[in-house]
């Protein structure tokens, strides 16, 4: 639709970066007020996402080269010299991997801090979604239902298809919208964080079937499993730790 946004100084600025760039430093933003009511400080707050946004690029381009690993056979120095593609999943898992690392050094309560850091997350995928759309990544299976628009994949190819990144985009907003007004009834630390794992999850398992298939379907069903485990993990988790709280 749109992957090149603007040229500067004669060198191309891709819409998608400058989506996903917008997206963090919103979502950072929009998770500071959620950190503060945690009694964390701002600059805590902002200092350690940065190190876990790192982490979480990193991740997810590590799960695409993963997945499109066909692209990169034989050609071992390839796996950075594109960044152009990310599997978000991979920087969820990464982020969340080295956290407990990251956290230690700032005092900040683990639970407290993904409450804030799923708002964080949520914002940024909304903006991201948008730039996916502009780029047309992440693009809907062609469908000739009545809500089906007519866009590009990333290949060109213009069809009438299912608008799975406006959709994404959609669902982000109302999670970060709802996670922010949940905050007064969360039942303990880290309740917030691991409801939306659930929900998104469950909605991506479901959202997944919709999206065009590639690489012989392998990254669509390494997310829809991807969705279904940590869906169920964090559920598992709610169920065990709520009655913990009440007590």
């Amino acid at each position: 639709m749109r992957p090149v946004l603007f040229t500067f100084r004669g060198r191309p600025i891709h819409s998608y970066l400058v989506l996903l760039y917008l997206g963090l430093t919103a979502g950072v933003y929009a998770g500071v007020p959620a950190a503060r009511d945690s009694g964390i400080a701002p600059d805590r707050y902002a200092a350690v996402t940065l190190i876990l946004i790192a982490a979480a690029l990193a991740g997810a381009h590590l799960l695409y080269v993963l997945t499109h690993r066909e692209r990169y056979r034989g050609r071992p120095q390839a796996v950075w010299s594109n960044r152009n593609g990310a599997a978000m999943y991979g920087g969820l898992i990464a982020a969340v991997a080295i956290s407990p690392a990251a956290l230690v050094p700032f005092a900040i309560p683990a639970g407290a801090y993904w409450d804030a850091a799923a708002v964080t997350m949520l914002v940024g995928m909304a903006f991201g979604r948008v730039g996916c759309l502009l780029t047309g990544c992440c693009c809907g299976r062609p469908s000739e239902s009545w809500f089906a628009i007519r866009l590009p994949n990333l290949r060109g190819e213009w069809r009438r298809r299912v608008p799975m990144q406006p959709i994404e985009s959609m669902l982000a907003a109302a999670l970060a919208v709802a996670a922010m007004r949940a905050r007064p009834y969360a039942p303990f630390r880290g309740a917030i964080f691991l409801a939306v794992l659930t929900i998104y999850g469950g909605c991506r398992a479901i959202l997944q079937g919709y999206r065009e298939e590639f690489n012989a379907g392998r990254d669509r069903r390494a997310a829809r499993w991807i969705s279904i485990v940590l869906a169920t993990a964090a559920l598992l988790a709610i169920v065990a730790l709520w009655p913990r709280a009440l007590r």
